[in-house]
């Protein structure tokens, strides 16, 4: 589970849909919040707020704040500045976030982080992952797109450390469950 290379094509272009964006050239970064769904080949993510870090910078006019909910766009104080370039550096998704990858592995934390440059996905919070009938739950996750290699991780808490706990279903019982 997650220990295998994913059918996913980290060089394929990042889709990114929300109710609202406010974009800060200065910092280089870009803030989509409601629903926002961020699609990148069969890869599908879905969080309550996403900031995506850009790297560099590119000399033209800066974006306004825009919603989908039908308001007028909110122009920014200083519409001259440069705007974030297009190359992504991460994506780091607040609330709610669920990881869907083509080959039916499901990820679900508190907060994402998708490395583009290292492909490193890093999640972190009430970790918890599934394919088929396999779960494995933990406090950080940490994913290597292209090898594949993972590792779960606990934190100490008040003195004490969580378990990673894991459930492994035989293919057979898998295969019946699936059936149902």
């Amino acid at each position: 589970m997650f220990a295998a290379p994913s059918e996913h094509n980290s060089q394929q272009p990042i889709d990114i849909t929300s109710d609202s964006l406010l974009v800060s050239p200065k910092v280089n970064t870009a803030i989509f919040s409601g629903n926002v769904n961020v699609i990148q080949g069969g890869m599908t993510i879905t969080s309550d707020k996403v900031i995506v870090y850009y790297v560099g910078e590119n000399k033209k006019p800066a974006s306004k704040v825009v919603s989908s909910s039908g308001d007028k766009p909110t122009p920014k104080s200083d519409t001259s500045v440069a705007a974030p370039s297009t190359a992504l550096s991460k994506i780091v998704g607040q609330g709610d976030f669920v990881m869907n990858m083509p080959d039916k592995k499901v990820a679900k934390a508190d907060v994402g982080i998708y490395n583009v440059l290292k492909n490193r996905i890093i999640l972190s919070g009430n970790v918890r992952l599934k394919q088929g009938g396999n779960t494995v739950s933990g406090e950080k996750f940490v994913y290597n797109v292209i090898t594949g290699k993972s590792q779960m991780i606990t934190r100490t808490k008040g003195g004490k450390s969580p378990r990673v706990k894991g459930r492994f279903v035989p293919a057979e019982v898998d295969k019946k469950s699936s059936a149902k």
